[in-house]
């Protein structure tokens, strides 16, 4: 057995001088009369060279000491360039002449453990004249109390591990004042250098320890840093905890605790702490269930908005083509949620809602024109309901200011600052500075707003615009600008085109759905009406007719090239028909002789309701779009 005098010579208490060849000047006795190693049971420690000298081998009981790893003690330059450049010397020296000063100024409940060498705490005034700690936390890492650091900045578990003795629970916090906190009460406790989060590249001096404590602060970086630090060490131990402060402040921290508290009490509050690891949730997993629990769990359907075209915390894309009333339809939209009547009297709406609308088309002073000529009809039409428009509807003023650049931030303040159930944006094209039409810049966008939807617990209204095409074509998801990476996020997509056969009349498909729709891929017709009423107010809305006949693109098209067109004008009855009279039409007018071709123009022209058959042999013509749509 190897004794310490053999090794150190003269010993005061647990500390002697350090007999390294060639030591740092730090480690000169001289300088240093109560010495820099501390002796401890099994080994001693020099806590400037870093020098280890083990006194005996044997077996025992609990976990062994683990030696510091090996470092090359840093030369007399290293050491001043980080010693001296932060002036490490003169707040140490500060620091244990007026120690009892100090810790009464910032409230420390600490005891004379913190005048350890191995703590190396030194004391400063910052540029505001305030108390502010240092760190000495090797000799070539000086770092200021959430302030600058000097010499070698990479993240270093501090104080290492082996001067704290044999323990089989290690307690990691937020910091080097909680450590040196957790150590005063006699709590073995370190912290990683460079923050919530943060993890040193080597981590053989955690080998020691089977249990894991980790005691961050009570905010969302020391919550979040807590996570991912456990999930980093999971493998490494045996049993991880996190301990949460419920209840307590923001920012509250282990040094707050130990203010009020004991080690007993804290003690008892790790033992209360659940095991980390339990659920795949803590490992960052998904929720998992046994299939009683998941019936159970999600039992309860999802909670409708607005009747087949939008669910509690989904997203509606309302898409289409310059001018075809996209903002207007936007307006009635947010005016029947608010109010809890039905969309054009055909949607229903169960309850009203708390609704904030934003757009970025019009001025100011156009958009209140608008918003006034759409909610008067609605109001008129449902005076009962209509004091809920004022009181759960807000506008946001933000028209024609800044266009192009994100305004995501600032919805974000007005979600945070009132809580809403709906969030309507007037466009998606303009409330960004992305590019919109490249799939590869819009994949942010998408996330922000999906964690908008997320954490505040919205329904969203997202207006967009359609590519622009030469060709009038069925309505389809791929028109819309933003392509599969945009509209793959979209729970409800609702699209507009103009027609060409009715003045006023638009067509509204529902192209996609996550829930029922009894409208799915359904062309419906809609009306725009625009008048002043007798009293001089401006009326502004859609009103819903029917489905559309299957033929979509008959709408689109200009009557002046149809040739179902003409052949009804070369029938010469105003009303009725027969089959003969039909088969002569289409002859003088295409040149069409079969009879089999005669049934299958029948067949078709009654399709897109053009005509209706009586009987056998004998149609009806239905005089004009309109009709067909009114039948």
């Amino acid at each position: 057995m190897i004794r310490p005098e053999d090794i150190f010579g003269e010993i005061r208490g647990n500390r002697a001088q350090c007999p390294t060849k060639d030591r740092p000047v730090d480690c000169d006795g001289e300088k240093r009369l109560q010495g820099p190693v501390q002796i401890n049971e099994t080994y001693a420690h020099c806590h400037v060279c870093t020098g280890h000298w083990p006194f005996e081998v044997k077996d025992r009981t609990g976990p062994s000491v683990v030696p510091p790893p090996k470092v090359t003690p840093p030369t007399r330059k290293q050491i001043s360039a980080a010693v001296k450049k932060s002036e490490y010397s003169d707040a140490r020296k500060q620091f244990l002449d007026h120690s009892d000063t100090i810790l009464k100024e910032l409230s420390l409940p600490w005891n004379e453990t913190a005048h350890d060498d191995i703590y190396g705490v030194g004391v400063r005034r910052d540029r505001e004249k305030n108390l502010q700690l240092v760190f000495k936390i090797n000799d070539n890492h000086v770092k200021y109390h959430k302030g600058t650091q000097f010499g070698d900045k990479k993240c270093k578990v501090y104080p290492h591990p082996s001067y704290l003795g044999p323990h089989t629970t290690l307690f990691l916090v937020e910091g080097e004042k909680d450590a040196i906190t957790a150590n005063c009460h006699g709590v073995p406790a370190v912290t990683f250098t460079t923050g919530a989060g943060a993890l040193p590249s080597d981590l053989k001096s955690l080998d020691n320890y089977e249990n894991l404590v980790i005691c961050y602060d009570n905010d969302d970086p020391g919550k979040e840093g807590a996570r991912k630090i456990a999930r980093a060490l999971f493998k490494k131990m045996q049993q991880i905890k996190i301990l949460n402060f419920n209840g307590a402040p923001e920012k509250y921290d282990l040094t707050d605790y130990f203010m009020n508290h004991t080690k007993d009490e804290f003690l008892s509050l790790v033992d209360e702490a659940p095991v980390f690891g339990r659920s795949p949730v803590d490992l960052g997993g998904m929720p998992a269930y046994s299939p009683s629990e998941f019936a159970d769990k999600f039992k309860d359907p999802p909670k409708m908005v607005v009747d087949s075209l939008l669910y509690d915390q989904d997203i509606l894309c309302l898409a289409g083509s310059t001018n075809v009333g996209k903002s207007v339809f936007g307006l009635q939209l947010t005016t029947s949620l608010a109010m809890g009547v039905p969309l054009m009297g055909q949607f229903k709406i169960p309850k009203p809602k708390k609704v904030l609308h934003v757009q970025f088309e019009l001025k100011d002073e156009a958009f209140a024109g608008l918003l006034k000529a759409t909610s008067n009809h609605i109001m008129c039409e449902y005076p009962v309901e209509a004091p809920r428009f004022e009181k759960n509807c807000t506008f946001l003023s933000s028209g024609q200011r800044d266009l192009f650049t994100d305004k995501y931030e600032q919805i974000e303040a007005n979600l945070m600052f009132k809580q809403y159930d709906v969030l309507v944006i007037d466009n998606l094209y303009t409330s960004t500075d992305v590019d919109i039409s490249r799939n590869d810049k819009l994949t942010d966008l998408i996330r922000r707003i999906v964690n908008l939807k997320k954490e505040y617990n919205v329904a969203m209204v997202m207006i967009s615009h359609h590519k622009k095409t030469d060709a009038p074509a069925p309505l389809d998801i791929a028109q819309i600008l933003g392509g599969t990476s945009y509209t793959n996020h979209m729970d409800f997509i609702a699209q507009f085109a103009n027609t060409k056969r009715a003045e006023g009349i638009k067509v509204m498909k529902i192209t996609k759905v996550r829930a029922h729709s009894s409208f799915h891929n359904m062309p419906l017709a809609l009306k725009l009406h625009n008048y002043k009423d007798d009293d001089g107010k401006q009326h502004l809305y859609f009103q819903y007719l029917k489905p559309l006949p299957k033929n979509e693109m008959f709408w689109y098209a200009d009557p002046k090239e149809s040739d179902e067109e003409r052949v009804l004008k070369a029938i010469p009855t105003e009303s009725n028909f027969s089959w003969e009279q039909f088969q002569a039409a289409l002859e003088a007018t295409l040149n069409l002789t079969s009879q089999q071709t005669a049934y299958n123009w029948l067949d078709k022209m009654i399709d897109q309701g053009l005509i209706s058959k009586i009987e056998r042999g004998h149609y009806r013509k239905i005089t004009t779009e309109i009709d067909a749509i009114f039948d």
